[in-house]
């Protein structure tokens, strides 16, 4: 038994000098080069082949370091032809995107089927493994390749070390070995050379390996879950959708996906190109709020609202799984001027407009209704910036960057499952279901902004993406409790028979508890006159005289009033005629209007406007100038902005003033101009409505 025990202390003792003696092996086998560890893999090379040894080493680390990087510039790829990834004209019709430098850059998930697929769409790819026993294609199997073809470039034939006697036979061509480390990226190439030294002394050296100080794991990781959850929960596209709901309106250049107004002019017009160009710009420019938790570039915005809370802090955030602290993420777009393109299209010809339905039963005003689906692709370049790792070699630190496609269907984030029917309605959702109201308790209170008091049976929607739910109605006092649907970059809209809508931005989340408040303006009817203030003519001078007249009875004025909508609150439009001796009447609300009126005379057989025929002799030579005739023409005009208080409301009787014209006093030509003149007077002379 006490042999054998002395026995196993011998065998113990053996394996700890073999270790130590290895450690010490190793340790002495190291070599130092700025910012990368070397070991020689094969025996210890003798001090007078050292130089060699090192300078292959060090040609090996530049070669792998200048592969890293172009590697980094294209998503991982060096051989970007033989792996099938190209650019296409249109940026969201390829597998890949081109940036100004002709770098391509390929798509780490995109729609593969055309930008037009209405079903069955497939979504796919470029991404390639991170290593050999993942699968095919793969970054170390890339820049094994890239290592083997430009190797020699940076070797030079040993020019400068045969000068100094050595020289130097290659016994066969590299062949390289990548492995990605945990926080290393580890080069082994195969290379025998027999180097004879200046002294005559012959060696072969046959294996060379450096460690690169790149930690490749942690960048890929991060593309991973990038894309995964840009798979999953689409946060490029609910982020396009925020955008376009955030900065859409009936005065804007983005049209509201759903919108109504009060419009006898038939309501707002918009120009297809124009929307897109705004939608372009509004995406390039906001972009690069989406951050990534966990990140060293991540920030908490400071909002001024929590609805901008929510928006800034939370609607842009992509939650990280793991700490990523030493990596800057960002997610940039290049405008079309600069080589990308969006896929771009609405439910609408090359001009979209609202459905309208016109009602003269009380009066003369029209319904506007704005449906618009929006239906986008655009790319977007993600960064990931390593700012301490290889930064010997590269100034500001290691950059890996790879594309994403995102894609809007109407008004909702596309995915595989896609599916249009042309000219079928939005099927209904299970979204406005009341058992899928997940949020906890929202507290509701609605008052009239006149006499502050509750509004009771005030309707309350709300709207998420193309869903819109009615969520219950108030109380006597004005005030609804209940629970929503869990909603990133919604709208609730409050509205009441006899008061103007108001609209809020509203995202909730799971189990979270909120308070709105909404003040909803009442319509006021109010009786209306119309006065003029003329401009006459003295001589051939004409002069604005601050007397108030009457309309002559063969005048008819039109009038306009347009409500200038704060972010919050949707447009109003309302209008009638006037005619002396009749009653008409506008329901109006408090607020900035923009005001038009027009006022035409019409003289039936009669001209009211008859300039003769008139011969002239210009420059030398006889002009005759027609006559110029018209039974109707204008006599009043004007364009300003108003501002209606709810002090104004309170009285019965609106009389608005305008500048007035008497055709019949036109005379000559030159007179005419002073019919486009009513906005230029409308400018210089306060001409403010009475209430009364």
């Amino acid at each position: 038994m006490a042999k054998a025990q002395v026995t196993l202390f011998i065998i113990i003792g053996i394996i700890l000098l073999l270790i130590i003696g290895l450690y010490y092996v190793i340790r002495n086998d190291l070599v130092s080069i700025p910012g990368v560890t070397q070991q020689r893999l094969t025996e210890r090379v003798p001090q007078e082949f050292q130089p060699i040894s090192s300078f292959v080493e060090f040609c090996i680390t530049q070669t792998a370091v200048q592969g890293l990087r172009v590697a980094g510039s294209q998503g991982g790829y060096l051989y970007l032809q033989d792996n099938d990834i190209q650019a296409a004209a249109q940026p969201t019709e390829g597998n890949a995107i081109s940036l100004l430098d002709t770098t391509t850059v390929p798509y780490y998930y995109y729609l593969s089927s055309s930008n037009g697929c209405t079903k069955d769409c497939d979504f796919d790819t470029k991404m390639p493994y991170l290593t050999k026993k993942e699968g095919t294609p793969n970054i170390e199997a890339e820049l094994e390749r890239y290592i083997n073809d430009n190797l020699d470039s940076c070797l030079g034939n040993y020019l400068s070390f045969r000068d100094q006697g050595y020289a130097v036979e290659e016994e066969q061509q590299p062949s390289t070995t990548v492995t990605v480390a945990e926080r290393t990226v580890n080069v082994i190439v195969d290379y025998p050379i027999k180097v004879t030294s200046f002294a005559g002394d012959t060696r072969e050296i046959k294996r060379f390996g450096v460690n690169i100080p790149l930690d490749l794991r942690s960048i890929y990781a991060i593309a991973s879950e990038l894309v995964s959850k840009e798979q999953e929960y689409t946060y490029v596209e609910k982020h396009m959708l925020n955008l376009i709901v955030g900065y859409g309106g009936l005065d804007r250049a983005i049209p509201p996906m759903y919108d109504l107004d009060f419009d006898i002019a038939g309501g707002k017009r918009w120009q297809k190109s124009g929307i897109k160009e705004a939608v372009t710009n509004i995406f390039g420019s906001n972009i690069q709020l989406l951050q990534m938790g966990n990140t060293a570039n991540y920030q908490y915005r400071s909002a001024d609202s929590a609805h901008q809370d929510a928006y800034l802090n939370r609607g842009t955030l992509i939650p990280a799984d793991n700490d990523y602290s030493n990596y800057n993420v960002y997610f940039n777009y290049y405008a079309p001027e600069l080589g990308w393109d969006i896929y771009f299209d609405m439910n609408c010809g090359s001009t979209c407009k609202p459905n309208s339905a016109m009602n003269n039963l009380l009066g003369l005003f029209g319904i506007q209704e704005y449906k618009f689906r929006y239906d986008v692709s655009t790319p977007v370049l993600v960064e990931i910036h390593a700012p301490n790792e290889l930064t010997n070699y590269i100034q500001d630190g290691y950059r890996f960057q790879f594309a994403m496609e995102a894609n809007v269907r109407e008004n909702t984030p596309m995915k595989a499952a896609y599916e249009h029917i042309a000219g079928a309605p939005v099927e209904a959702t299970l979204f406005c279901d009341e058992d899928k109201r997940f949020s906890g308790v929202v507290d509701i209170d609605v008052k009239d902004s006149v006499s502050s008091e509750g509004l009771q049976d005030a309707v309350v929607q709300y709207t998420c993406g193309r869903d819109t739910c009615t969520i219950g109605t108030t109380g006597s006092d004005g005030k609804l409790s209940t629970k929503f649907p869990v909603c990133l970059g919604g709208v609730v809209v409050f509205q009441k028979e006899n008061f103007q809508q108001e609209a809020q931005s509203f995202s909730i989340d799971l189990d979270e508890e909120a308070h709105i408040e909404a003040v909803l303006d009442p319509m006021k009817e109010m009786a209306v006159a119309v006065k003029k203030k003329n401009v006459i003519k003295q001589g051939d001078a004409w002069t604005f005289v601050d007397t108030p007249y009457n309309l002559e009875q063969n005048e008819e004025a039109a009038i306009l009033l347009t409500r200038v909508a704060e972010p919050t609150e949707y447009a109003y439009s309302t209008g009638t005629s006037y005619t002396l001796g009749e009653e008409t009447s506008v329901r109006l609300l408090p607020g900035t209007y923009d005001l038009s009126i027009n006022v035409l005379m019409s003289g039936g057989e009669q001209y009211v406007l008859n300039i003769p025929e008139e011969t002239r002799t210009i420059e030398g030579r006889s002009v005759t100038i027609d006559a110029v005739q018209a039974h109707t023409a204008p006599s009043g005009g004007l364009k300003k902005r108003i501002i209606i208080t709810n002090e104004d409301l309170l009285k019965s009787k609106i009389t608005f003033y305008t500048v007035g014209i008497d055709p019949r006093q036109l005379s000559k030509v030159e007179d005419v101009a002073q019919l486009s003149k009513f906005e230029e007077y409308s400018d210089e002379q306060g001409l403010a409505p009475v209430f009364e």
